[in-house]
């Protein structure tokens, strides 16, 4: 049912006790947002999420319970060093995906035109050679 969508996106089927049906989840989203709304004081968290993204949820789940977050730690400490960056790869993979919908979602003119300048500085360059 899921199989044609992006590995990362649907993470949280993978972990148990995770919400399941949309309106627990949108809970769950709810909860998060006015979580970092009364810690930074800001009424929007957009920058937030696009800094941090999936890993705002999963700090969330695992903060939670005290016996989840000894499981995070022991988990933690046997992360082998290539696993550990092939996550961060992933990772700022998926962060730069996120940020360049949302910057064409919300200043397109600008993201369109920092792409031109790209493109022009590429094909200059590229007739260099």
């Amino acid at each position: 049912m899921l199989h044609n969508l992006r590995p990362y996106l649907i993470q949280c089927y993978d972990v148990h006790d995770f919400p399941r049906t949309n309106n627990e989840m949108e809970g769950s989203i709810r909860r998060l947002k006015a979580r970092y709304r009364r810690i930074s004081g800001r009424k929007h968290w957009n920058i937030y999420l696009l800094r941090y993204g999936r890993s705002v949820a999963f700090y969330e789940w695992w903060q939670a319970n005290p016996e989840r977050w000894q499981q995070f730690e022991m988990f933690s400490q046997n992360i082998d060093r290539d696993c550990w960056k092939q996550i961060k790869k992933e990772t700022a993979l998926a962060w730069t995906e996120q940020l360049q919908r949302f910057r064409f979602l919300h200043k397109r003119k600008e993201f369109l035109s920092m792409l031109e300048d790209q493109w022009a500085s590429a094909v200059e360059t590229d007739s260099m050679h």
